[in-house]
């Protein structure tokens, strides 16, 4: 009896690997002609493949660029140095997606 329970159970896991496989195939939801889904061709449009800087200092850059009197930015320069080196690594990263 243990013999025909291996079967059932090996059976069923063929049944549901397939419907994992092909049930996003078969799903309308990823139809590949669905005319109004243009969010990627937009996308390749607007954006070329190269390396963005903006994530780099960012935190300085927004200081600088604050629409205030220099005695509020003064005192905000070092803080912001010191997030921007210590995110240096993940700015870094950030920039090239």
């Amino acid at each position: 009896m243990p013999d025909g329970r291996k079967r059932i159970a090996a059976l069923l896991g063929l049944v549901l690997a397939a419907v994992i496989v092909l049930g996003p195939r078969a799903a309308r939801a990823y139809d590949p002609y669905d005319r109004y889904d243009t969010r990627s061709e937009r996308y390749e449009e607007r954006r070329t493949r190269s390396y963005n800087d903006e994530y780099i200092f960012a935190t300085t850059k927004m200081v600088s660029n604050m629409d205030v009197d220099a005695a509020i930015k003064v005192p905000l320069f070092p803080p912001a140095i010191v997030i921007d080196l210590a995110f240096l690594p993940a700015e870094v990263i950030a920039g090239w997606f």
